[in-house]
């Protein structure tokens, strides 16, 4: 409360208004989290499973003599790669807000839509990839991964053009138009399973959450 009241004169608004201010960006920054915060953030958690899939994959790939599997394996872990690549670029973008907080609370005072719409980034950026992570992790043999490889391809999310005005041409940007959705899932792939039995699954992903970074 101290701090708060110290600071709205500066800002020249009501101290409850400053709380208010902080409460909205507590929600808007809950996943991405900020910058040294100390612990890692649902999008950190997110990015660390992403990783570690591609190097999952990539490696599996490798050892598939089917050649079917060996291109599912590279078109999910290449789809994986290039996302990752573009987090590494944004997340530190929406950090860089929070290192000076009377310096962010003055431009979101000023005009909170740019704003709100970076720190959105991360999150609709990763949306999807904690599912596709956690179908690979909880294959737990060859024979699994063989047949979840499929779905993990069939649920790639789609990077629109609009990822195009965040990033630096550094990344290569035609890349961007994904292999995603490409391959569908069609009946040489089924596990046979019947439908209830994936909504249990699927189900069951869920519950595990943000269980997959601990």
């Amino acid at each position: 409360m101290r701090a708060i009241a110290s600071i709205a004169p500066r800002l020249g608004i009501p101290g409850d208004e400053v709380s208010g201010i902080l409460e909205t960006l507590a929600v808007c920054l809950e996943c991405v989290g900020i910058e040294r915060q100390g612990v890692p953030s649902r999008i950190d958690i997110i990015v660390a499973s992403l990783n570690q899939t591609i190097h999952e994959v990539s490696l599996w790939a490798c050892q598939q003599l089917n050649d079917e599997l060996r291109a599912l394996g590279q078109i999910v872990s290449e789809s994986a790669a290039l996302t990752s690549s573009i987090a590494a670029v944004i997340i530190p973008n929406v950090l860089e807000l929070t290192s000076d907080i009377f310096n962010f609370l003055q431009r979101w005072i000023h005009n909170r839509r740019p704003i709100m719409e970076l720190a959105m980034r991360p999150e609709w950026l990763l949306d999807g990839w904690e599912q596709i992570c956690l179908l690979w992790r909880t294959a737990g043999d060859h024979a699994s991964h063989a047949v979840v490889i499929a779905e993990m391809a069939h649920l790639l999310p789609v990077i629109p053009r609009e990822v195009f005005d965040w990033i630096e041409p550094g990344i290569e940007r035609e890349k961007l138009i994904s292999r995603h959705r490409v391959v569908p899932l069609n009946t040489d792939w089924r596990t046979g399973a019947q439908v209830f039995e994936l909504v249990a699954r699927n189900e069951h992903l869920r519950s595990l959450g943000l269980s997959f970074g601990t």
